[in-house]
């Protein structure tokens, strides 16, 4: 498990590559083009040898391969997701742009549903060898697809160096309203600790004997439900994406709330136990997803087109290790409480009885997430608000000379100095510029 684990990689890592999908490509294919033909590419491939092989390497427990394999799979797909970040807020035009998290929430949803419930509903009529290959051949077929339909449009910005890109990526946290936006982030990521996506509510739900299939039947319900939301609140997102953040906030406080009382009062609440888990992790998942549309809808707007894929890549990188940093805290922390005295429980033949009506170390877990809420509502909505206003000048958002330290201004002036000189080696780009 420790060697599988590292699949996940490529992710953890993108923002540091994704300055090469912005700076490199091959110009007669596009920009973006160029690495999404790649990755796509790449991604068809792995899926035919897993379809191939993927089997007889489960049979025999063979791990090296399937990591191997898994690795490049994230890796393509890491690619491509920030060669879509960067051409979606190019590709867009202003006044669409607010719609970039429900496009991208949707088509995320849809391959959710389609690439697990679907294999779950079928797989007693198709091997997983076989989902491997047929989805290689639509991989295949779409990319061909793009390659031969999707235009790209020339951009009127000179695409900047690989150098200049890394440096540009070093200085984005220095940019005043990315570093407010940073810290707004670690807060409300702490709200949303115990009970994103089940969290350690759901571990502590199987504990007293909550069912995981309970749990699947509820996510092949709320997976659709949440689809319908996403576009039933695209319009408000497309306007003001980051003031969605105050409902989301009451509603994730409300879902916490939730959760503490029904782990102690769940003796009581067996025989319903199944639809209030459905309702409390129902409110759960459509503001989860209407956080994750929300803050894409609001980086595309704010992001940085020079350095697109770069730009809404360390954004992303930002909140998701906000995330995992809470994430790690909240469970190392109610571990740490279950071996305190107070919270030991007793044990019979290996298996865990519980009391009715007693304070677990998760009630006192919630102290961060409802904490973190208070202090967000006291401290940052005034910022929200100002974010927001920010959102309709670009300019605040750019790493220029404006927007960093003064120590930092000499090293981006300095690159803005060669971006002309490179401009000025061709004439007609050079008329342009002075036009």
């Amino acid at each position: 498990m420790a060697v599988y684990s590292l699949i996940g990689l490529p992710f953890a890592i993108k923002i540091f590559y994704s300055c090469i999908v912005d700076s490199i490509f091959i110009k007669w294919i596009g920009r973006r083009k160029t690495w999404i033909i790649f990755s796509q590419t790449g991604i068809a491939c792995i899926l035919f040898i897993m379809g191939a092989y993927i089997e007889r390497w489960l049979a025999n427990a063979e791990v090296y391969p399937i990591t191997f394999l898994m690795f490049f799979l994230f890796l393509s797909i890491s690619l491509q997701d920030v060669a879509t970040d960067g051409w979606i807020i190019t590709k867009l035009p202003v006044h669409l742009k607010g719609l970039t998290g429900p496009i991208q929430s949707f088509g995320i949803q849809i391959g959710v549903l389609v690439g697990f419930s679907g294999l779950t509903k079928v797989e007693e009529y198709l091997s997983l060898a076989d989902f491997c290959t047929y989805f290689a051949l639509v991989m295949a077929f779409s990319t061909c697809l793009i390659a031969i339909f999707a235009a790209e449009e020339h951009e009127a910005q000179e695409t900047p160096s690989l150098g200049q890109t890394y440096k540009q990526m070093a200085m984005i946290s220095f940019v005043s309203p990315v570093a407010w936006l940073m810290l707004n982030l670690l807060i409300f990521n702490c709200i949303k600790a115990c009970t994103n996506h089940g969290g350690i509510f759901a571990l502590k739900l199987t504990d007293r004997g909550f069912k995981q299939e309970w749990i699947a039947e509820a996510e092949f319900i709320l997976m659709p439900m949440s689809m319908a939301f996403v576009w039933i609140i695209a319009p408000f997102v497309r306007r003001k994406p980051i003031l969605f953040l105050f409902p989301i906030a009451i509603a994730t406080t409300i879902v916490n709330i939730a959760s503490g009382f029904i782990l102690y009062y769940y003796d009581d609440l067996v025989d319903s136990i199944k639809l209030i888990y459905f309702v409390t992790m129902g409110i759960d998942h459509l503001f989860t997803a209407a956080f994750y549309v929300s803050m894409g809808s609001f980086f595309a707007l704010i992001g940085d087109e020079r350095i697109g894929g770069t730009y809404l890549s360390f954004l992303w990188s930002i909140n998701n290790f906000s995330g995992k940093i809470w994430d790690g805290w909240i469970t190392f922390f109610t571990g740490a409480m279950e071996s305190f005295p107070m919270f030991e429980t007793k044990s019979n033949s290996s298996e865990l009885s519980f009391e009715s009506h007693e304070i677990e170390p998760y009630h006192v877990t919630l102290i961060f997430p409802l904490v973190a809420a208070l202090v967000w509502f006291l401290t940052q909505s005034k910022i929200v608000l100002r974010l927001h206003k920010l959102s309709s000048d670009k300019s605040a958002w750019l790493v220029s000379p404006e927007n960093v330290p003064n120590c930092l201004k000499s090293c981006i002036s300095n690159n803005q100095t060669a971006d002309k000189d490179d401009l000025l080696e061709d004439k007609s780009l050079a008329k342009s510029l002075d036009n």
